[in-house]
């Protein structure tokens, strides 16, 4: 992973774990400030829920892969050159977000098999409380496999 120095900070570059990375930024607990990214309209919403339920700010600029694109999203009532806004992106406090980590990264470990057991971490985070809950689980590799 590239690291650069800035004003004694170190800036690390992701290539890939964008929802991750929003998602670290937005929580008090984390030593990330800010991720700056471009990736697609889902992860954009789903990392929406989750910082708007943390409280924190998230905006997006709509970045169409080609001319066809940009035409179905004119034709959808979507804007361009326009900054969203957090609640332009989530209208609700009514959400969900909720991610369980495949592979080892920096919101929690991946999927572990140790002996018959299955391990995972999962992050669940509630729009409407802001409640955050960090669950181990385990599972009998037996039933699942």
């Amino acid at each position: 992973m590239d690291e650069i120095r800035r004003a004694g900070a170190a800036t690390r570059l992701l290539r890939d774990g964008d929802v991750a990375g929003g998602i670290q930024a937005a929580r008090e607990n984390s030593r990330i400030d800010m991720c700056v990214g471009k990736g697609g309209s889902p992860e954009a919403i789903i990392t929406a829920c989750g910082i708007q339920a943390l409280g924190g700010l998230i905006q997006g600029i709509l970045a169409p892969g080609d001319e066809e694109e940009k035409k179905r999203g004119l034709d959808a009532g979507l804007k361009f050159d326009y900054v969203y806004e957090t609640n332009e992106m989530v209208k609700s406090d009514n959400t969900f977000f909720v991610a369980t980590g495949v592979t080892d990264g920096m919101l929690f470990s991946g999927v572990k098999k140790l002996g018959k057991t299955i391990l995972t971490e999962s992050l669940v985070i509630r729009g409407r409380s802001g409640t955050v809950r960090t669950i181990s689980a385990e599972y009998k590799a037996d039933r699942w496999l």
